[in-house]
C-alpha cells in the first residue's frame, strides 16, 4: 500500500463527515464532533479492511463495501462516544448509544441503500485514483 492511497482513505474520510454531520447533527450536536474528527483515521480504517476485496469479485466487493460502511459506521459511533464520555458523559451510553445507534440508524432509516452505492463507487474510486498514479 502507498503513501498515496493512505492519503486518498484519509480525504474519503473527511469527505465522508459531510453526510455523518448532515444525518447526525441534530441526534448528536456536541458529541458527533469526535466522529468528524477521527473521520480521517476512519478513512484510513476503512480503505485497509477493504483492501482485500479489490482481488475479488465485482459481487464480493460491493459486499465487502457494505462490510466497511457498517465499519466506519461503528468506528464514527465509538469516537463520538469517546468524545461524549471526556465531556462528562456516562460511560455506560458509550456502547448503547454512541456504538450502535448510527449503525441501526443508517439500516432502520433506508439510508443504506443510498450510502452502499456510495461507498462502492467510493472504493472504486480510490483503486482507480491509486492506480492512475
Amino acid at each position: 500500500m502507498s503513501s498515496k492511497y493512505i492519503l486518498l482513505c484519509a480525504l474519503s474520510g473527511a469527505v465522508w463527515s459531510a453526510p455523518a454531520w448532515g444525518f447526525g447533527h441534530e441526534a448528536m450536536p456536541h458529541a458527533i464532533w469526535g466522529g468528524i474528527i477521527a473521520s480521517p483515521l476512519i478513512g484510513i480504517a476503512a480503505g485497509f479492511a477493504y483492501l482485500p476485496a479489490y482481488r475479488l469479485s465485482s459481487v464480493k466487493r460491493c459486499m465487502s463495501a457494505l462490510g466497511t460502511l457498517y465499519l466506519a459506521l461503528v468506528l464514527f459511533g465509538l469516537t463520538a462516544g469517546v468524545f461524549d464520555a471526556a465531556r462528562g458523559a456516562v460511560p455506560s451510553r458509550l456502547i448503547g448509544q454512541w456504538l450502535l445507534i448510527p449503525a441501526l440508524g443508517v439500516t432502520f432509516t433506508g439510508q443504506v441503500l443510498l450510502l452502499w452505492p456510495l461507498a462502492y463507487f467510493n472504493h472504486w474510486l480510490l483503486r482507480n485514483v491509486q492506480a492512475a498514479s
